[in-house]
């Protein structure tokens, strides 16, 4: 299947959104392509079945998943911000996109009801330093439930330092990167094997 480009008007909707909404969107520019392709490569989406994406906003990494998901692959997108929903719908033509307006919080339900082993990541970027520790903790419990076993988490971030020790309550192995020359500059974090309760 062709690679459906991200559409000229994601970047003025991503502003646009920010402007309005600074309090729950956590970046003035959607994630470059560059970065997120990593991130569909850390996620193992060239061959995974099942992809969770917890945020995806104007469609900046959702394009770049659907690139990497095989022809048999589902992306499963969760997002509450109407402006986004609306342009998710406008502009990403895939049937293997299944678009929920939905909570993050919602994705172990969605899986324990959908799916008989679980998504095999979870892709997120969720603004979580806005999000505060209580949704945090909450949001990171629902998606290692979802994952399936030796699923992955892959979780961009913006600010340095606050989702790594919730993450680490969460995962047994938790790894991060650096990428500075995305605009701007980006964590990312990927964890396995979610702690036994």
């Amino acid at each position: 299947m062709p690679r459906r480009p991200a559409p000229e008007g994601a970047s003025s909707s991503f502003l646009k959104a920010f402007l309005s909404a600074r309090n729950t969107i956590g970046a003035v520019k959607a994630t470059s392509r560059g970065v997120a392709r990593h991130m569909a490569r850390l996620g193992g989406v060239h061959e995974a079945a099942h992809i969770a994406e917890l945020g995806p906003g104007t469609g900046a990494i959702t394009h770049e998943l659907l690139a990497a998901l095989p022809g048999h692959g589902r992306l499963v997108g969760f997002e509450i911000y109407q402006p986004f929903l609306e342009h998710l719908r406008e502009h990403v033509d895939d049937a293997r996109f299944e678009l929920l307006e939905e909570s993050a919080e919602q994705v172990a339900a969605y899986a324990k009801r959908e799916l008989e082993h679980g998504f095999d990541a979870v892709i997120s970027s969720l603004p979580f330093s806005l999000m505060g520790p209580e949704l945090t903790r909450s949001v990171l419990c629902a998606a290692g439930e979802a994952l399936r076993p030796g699923g992955v988490l892959v979780a961009l971030q913006y600010h340095p330092t606050f989702l790594l020790p919730y993450l680490r309550a969460e995962f047994e192995q938790v790894r991060r990167e650096f990428h500075p020359l995305n605009v701007p500059p980006v964590l990312l974090l990927h964890a396995r094997q979610p702690r036994k309760r």
